[in-house]
């Protein structure tokens, strides 16, 4: 939403924060409405909240000190998302995890988030680290997968994806696919080829049997590091002596 003018609104601390006017008008207005109201106007107001920054909104209540009206629009919110009203935007749900983490609202954080698809979302790792280790009981396998996919497009970041990992193994979880090619591909943009080939090879010890997925990944990380073509047809042969179907990625990755 482009605001035409601006104002400013005063934080919790004492500093300034500025907002567009129509921002301001609404965070007054619910400021002063009874929490047990705050439902009913939301759904009164619904087409021009619709139409608001609502990241904006939701940290403006927040950081003037408000995080319970915060949080109650924030369910609305998810409920408007729920009906098909509105897309969630991830940052609304980052700084919700925030606030109800700082105020150790966990209860709270547990039924919202149970009601939100968070493997749809891409948050940010400290989002996602806070939900996994505090509220999340137990973590499942889709959101390991998803803090290695984050923490894989990070960068940098091989020593925390090997603690995920541990974490899984220590939780009697089992890799699938996405697990295996996800780290795969974060060694493949980091240059990792000795640790992606230590990393199959422990796979291979383990019992796992990779998949094409898998295998296209582990292609992906030899092309990127330059590997000897020989090398590569290795990697070939071993899927059709695995009975592992190649794919047009799979030839993709051999040429390229």
């Amino acid at each position: 939403m482009v605001c035409g003018s601006m104002a400013l609104c005063i934080m919790r601390d004492g500093s300034l924060k500025l907002l567009c006017k129509k921002e301001v008008v609404l965070v007054n207005s619910i400021v002063e409405q009874p929490l047990p109201r705050l439902s009913s106007f939301f759904d009164s107001v619904k087409s021009e909240l619709l139409r608001t920054d609502l990241v904006r909104l939701v940290k403006g209540l927040d950081d003037s000190g408000h995080w319970e009206r915060a949080v109650f629009l924030f369910e609305w919110l998810v409920l408007s998302s729920d009906s098909g009203a509105l897309k969630l935007d991830h940052q609304v749900i980052e700084i919700l995890v925030r606030t109800l983490g700082r105020e150790s609202q966990d209860s709270v954080a547990a039924k919202l988030l149970d009601k939100i698809p968070l493997q749809d979302y891409m948050l940010d790792v400290r989002a996602y680290t806070t939900i996994l280790h505090r509220w999340v009981l137990p973590p499942t396998l889709v959101t390991y997968n998803v803090i290695l996919d984050v923490f894989g497009k990070m960068g940098r970041s091989w020593r925390k994806i090997l603690g995920v990992l541990e974490e899984m193994r220590s939780k009697g979880l089992k890799f699938d696919e996405f697990t295996c090619s996800t780290v795969l591909s974060a060694c493949a943009r980091e240059g990792l080829l000795r640790e992606a080939k230590d990393f199959v090879t422990e796979l291979k010890s383990c019992g796992y049997e990779p998949g094409t997925v898998t295998y296209n990944a582990l292609l992906q990380v030899f092309g990127k590091a330059g590997v000897v073509y020989t090398e590569a047809l290795s990697v070939l042969k071993e899927m059709e002596e695995n009975n592992c179907p190649a794919d047009s990625v799979t030839y993709n990755e051999l040429v390229a």
